[in-house]
């Protein structure tokens, strides 16, 4: 493997002359913040719970082995998802642009009012819903703030009675999620929830205790988890200067674990190094809030849901570049260095009557460089990575679960907690929900953790959103009584919470074994099930297997492979999985679908796999063959040296990723007349030509002047679009 260059992304990582922890092997040397070094990947070493790599100064520390702490980066990633966004008012008309103004941002983010406006849900709705599928088929992702202005309920704040309102809140936000299911991307549970009435200069929320926030964040993404699996659920922005601890109380409260997909800060008068929009303005370092609150929570992304520089004269000229700069280098800062904590970055706000924070004024009028720095920003932060096809199992490692009968634990619970407890990474499971025409609990005797039905299913996704674990159903195919059998599928891939559906193939119980036979079965099953149903395919991973499937006659109906390399098994004891990871992916390339291998961590024979041949099966899964994820077979069988294994696997940033073409970029004319194209980018320079309406053009190099959009073309610059009107001239 080539030498790469790594950047530091601590305040001082410490220089070794071994790869050892003991004092006696430091050097002296230290590598700063955002300092380079390069490394050999080949030669890095696990030692003392670490992966080391050399380099010319000596020995640093890469990251923990169970990946939840990381010191070196890849210099060369960056984000693989837009994080820039903005913060919008729906209902106040200069806070609500319209979508084609935002086109290309990463996020937009407001409140969902429903009772602060005395409407129904269905009001809500009818307002409500233009503006999200308008962002939405855009490209921009949609974040939903939902508090007291969507569920006033019986105001626990004025009533002491929190456990009433919350189960109202649940009940509200499930309904938004089942309306909104793949159209809304996250749901931010409360605002500013941290911050006591007596430390509010300014009324902004509404505090809420923290053993009662613990209980509506577990209430509320079990709702949501149930209504829309694939949403995200964060927590309300925090604000306070005592956030650590009030988060640490709640996760404590909620059982030791924070049921969510990201954790909501509001950074304000937190600034990088030497960006103060004023003097005496920074109250500390932006850095320092990052490394403490992801050294607390170190599995659980932190996002910056408002950020900026509100309550100031917004009529003083003088304070905008010193605003542009600030939100320039908060920008680049989180976009460089902490990418891989900070994945959303939502910038306060569009328009001056949110706060006085606008970047434009109520006008619409652009503020000047704050305008400009925002825009500029929003053309930077373009992923320079493509996911050729996108699964629900994306970046997941997962675990395979057979039956309850097979495990120690006595309740979903239980099992859930093991797995957060033994391998907090695993955050999926596959579950076998039926064979044939019958439900896995007609085999299955443990009480509570059976599967007879969908609510079964439901209760299993319920428990395991209290651990943002996801749910997907996992039918063995047998096809001896197709239409039976595709209703109970049916039925299992439509039950709430459950995120996908794989189709075991097992030819020793397959009778679909000819063309017609598997045409017919999954034509019949895709017509039953929702278009958008990921349908995945697990198989003996082994080439000279696949014929005993007709894998090319599923190909068409199947979204994903999950092949079984039982690598273990295959070779006897021998754990090749080199060898067998290699002829997998060789052997399915020409079913051009995401190759999701399921990895042996069972034992062979009473031999248990050993866990650096764990480790090494999928790390050859994620960096050699790209793979979106790993599963790991099977919950049962898997004991503590292999849960410790299995929690060392880093899922790699750019899992299931490849590098996005760097082809020229090609936009249309949108004009219904001759738009001119001018010797500079500028609307007093010199006309030189026209493009007629329709005419495409190869994009050579873009240009933002104020709200203006230039793009040069071979025969000079145009205007792509007026980000102060809205209008879009090319796209």
């Amino acid at each position: 493997m080539p030498v790469k260059q790594y950047r530091c992304v601590v305040g001082a990582l410490t220089i070794r002359s071994q790869p050892q922890t003991g004092d006696q092997f430091k050097t002296g040397q230290q590598l700063k913040l955002n300092e380079i070094i390069s490394a050999n990947d080949d030669n890095r070493v696990e030692a003392a719970g670490l992966v080391w790599l050399p380099h010319a100064r000596g020995w640093s520390a890469e990251r923990s082995i169970d990946g939840r702490l990381v010191y070196l980066l890849d210099a060369a990633l960056r984000p693989k998802e837009r994080l820039w966004g903005i913060n919008i008012d729906p209902y106040n008309p200069a806070g609500n642009p319209m979508a084609a103004k935002l086109a290309g941002l990463g996020w937009v983010r407001f409140v969902f009012h429903v009772s602060s406006k005395g409407h129904t849900l269905d009001q809500a709705f009818a307002f409500y819903d233009p503006i999200i599928h308008a962002h939405a088929q855009s490209g921009t992702k949609i974040l939903l703030i939902l508090l007291h202005d969507t569920y006033l309920g019986n105001a626990p704040w004025r009533t002491g009675d929190w456990d009433t309102y919350i189960r109202g809140y649940a009940e509200m936000a499930s309904a938004i999620a089942r309306h909104y299911k793949g159209i809304v991307d996250a749901y931010e549970i409360w605002n500013e929830q941290d911050q006591p009435p007596e430390a509010q200069s300014v009324p902004t929320s509404i505090y809420v205790p923290p053993q009662n926030y613990a209980t509506m964040l577990v209430a509320s993404a079990q709702a949501i988890k149930l209504a829309d699996p694939a949403a995200k659920v964060i927590t309300g922005g925090l604000v306070s200067g005592d956030s650590l601890n009030y988060m640490l109380k709640v996760q404590q409260r909620a059982g030791g674990t924070l049921p969510v997909d990201g954790i909501s800060v509001h950074p304000y008068g937190l600034t990088p190094p030497d960006a103060s929009p004023f003097p005496n303005w920074s109250r500390g370092q932006l850095g320092g809030l990052i490394t403490q609150m992801s050294g607390a929570f170190p599995r659980i992304p932190l996002w910056i849901t408002e950020i900026g520089v509100p309550r100031v004269d917004v009529t003083n000229r003088s304070y905008w570049p010193g605003i542009a700069n600030y939100m320039n280098k908060t920008f680049a800062l989180i976009q460089s260095t902490y990418f891989h904590i900070v994945p959303v970055l939502i910038w306060f706000a569009w328009a001056d009557s949110m706060d006085g924070a606008g970047i434009v004024t109520d006008a619409q009028n652009p503020k000047g460089a704050i305008f400009d720095t925002f825009f500029r920003s929003l053309h930077a932060d373009q992923p320079v990575y493509a996911r050729p096809a996108p699964t629900p199992y994306d970046g997941k490692i997962m675990l395979a679960h057979v039956a309850a009968q097979l495990v120690a634990e006595n309740s979903i619970g239980e099992l859930a907690q093991r797995i957060n407890t033994s391998a907090a990474n695993a955050k999926a499971l596959l579950i076998r929900s039926s064979s044939g025409t019958a439900w896995q609990g007609q085999s299955d005797n443990k009480m509570g953790m059976t599967i007879n039905g969908p609510n079964d299913l439901a209760r299993w996704a319920s428990e395991l959103a209290r651990y943002r674990i996801d749910l997907h159903a996992w039918h063995e195919v047998w096809g001896r009584d197709p239409a039976a059998e595709i209703n109970l599928i049916a039925q299992a891939a439509q039950a709430p919470g459950v995120m996908s559906l794989i189709l075991e193939l097992d030819p020793a119980r397959l009778a679909l074994k000819n063309s017609a036979d598997i045409r017919n079965f999954m034509i019949g099953l895709r017509r039953v099930l929702p278009g958008t149903l990921h349908i995945g395919a697990s198989f003996d991973g082994r080439p000279e297997t696949f014929n005993a499937v007709n894998l090319p006659e599923w190909f068409p109906f199947i979204n994903s492979w999950h092949p079984k390399v039982f690598h273990g098994q295959f070779s006897n004891g021998q754990q090749n999985a080199a060898q067998f990871l290699a002829a997998t992916f060789s052997a399915l390339r020409p079913y051009a679908r995401p190759v999701i291998p399921m990895l042996q961590a069972e034992p062979t024979g009473g031999r248990p796999v050993p866990p650096d041949q764990i480790r090494q099966a999928a790390r050859l899964a994620f960096e050699t063959y790209s793979a979106p994820a790993v599963s790991f077979w099977r919950l049962g069988a898997i004991g503590a040296a292999e849960f410790s294994a299995i929690q060392g696997v880093a899922v790699p940033w750019t899992a299931g990723l490849v590098p996005a073409a760097p082809g020229p970029e090609t936009l249309v004319t949108q004009t219904t007349a001759p738009l001119r194209i001018r010797s500079a980018p500028r609307t007093d320079a010199s006309i030189v030509g026209f493009l007629q309406p329709g005419e495409k053009i190869t994009v050579l190099e873009r240009s933002i002047a104020g709200a203006m959009v230039w793009v040069r073309l071979d025969r000079g610059w145009s205007l792509s679009r007026n980000g102060a009107t809205g209008e879009i001239y090319l796209a």
